[in-house]
Order: structure tokens, then sequence, then C-alpha cells
């Protein structure tokens, strides 16, 4: 009998743990659940917004600047044809690099003489124009 009561003791104290621990209704779980799948979506949209919005700014200012710097041809070429011309030529070459490495392929250790080359260009580029100004 004993072993009885001791058994009847452990069963109530288990039922009384489990309703302790019991997992909420279906209803409060279904609320918590649409709860957290508009959180979710929410947190996406404003992820998604705030990312558009900054594309959207970087877009423009890329623009304004590209813009800008067709403005300075522009000017350059009115003022001092030849050293606006030198200037663009190094551009594009230093443009096509870019392209070329970003479709063909960058190779260990060969940004250093693109830079050194462009250095080099930048560097003579700016001599020609001092030396054409002070003449």
């Amino acid at each position: 009998m004993d072993r009885d009561k001791e058994v009847a003791a452990a069963i109530a104290e288990v039922r009384a743990a489990r309703g302790a621990t019991a997992r909420p209704a279906l209803w409060l779980r279904l609320l918590i659940g649409v709860w957290h799948g508009i959180a979710a979506a929410v947190r996406f949209l404003v992820e998604f917004l705030a990312e558009l919005l900054g594309e959207f700014v970087l877009g423009m200012l890329a623009v304004g600047l590209f813009v800008g710097l067709l403005a300075a041809i522009g000017w350059g070429l009115v003022t001092a044809p030849l050293p606006t011309a030198v200037l663009v030529a190094a551009l594009l070459v230093f443009l096509g690099l870019a392209v070329r490495e970003t479709f063909f392929g960058a190779k260990r250790g060969r940004t250093r003489p693109i830079l050194g080359g462009v250095g080099l260009a930048t560097a003579l580029w700016a001599s020609y124009v001092l030396m054409y100004y002070v003449n």
C-alpha cells in the first residue's frame, strides 16, 4: 500500500509540474504566430525600403558626378583643349584597364604595376598642364 501512495504522489507531482509548464492555448499560440509573422513582414519592408532608398541616393550621386565630369570636360575643351584631351584619353585608358580586370579576371601581383602606370600617367599629365600654363 505504501508503494501505491508513493506512485500516486509521483503522478500528482508530475501532473502539477505539467500544469505549471503547459503550452498556451491554441488561440494564444495562433495569435503569437500571427504577431511574429506581421513583425517579420514589417522588418522585411523596412529593410527593403532602406536599401531601395540607399541605392537611389547612390545612383543619383553617381549620375551627378558623371554629369559634373561631363561639364568639366566641356569647360576644359573650351578653355584648354589639349590638356583636356590628354586627360580624357588617360581616363579612357584607366577605364579600359578597369573593364579588362573586371571581366577577364585580376591576376595576382598586377595591382601594383597598374597603379604605377596610372600614377605615372597622372604625373606626366600634371607636368604637361603645368608647362602649358606656365609658358
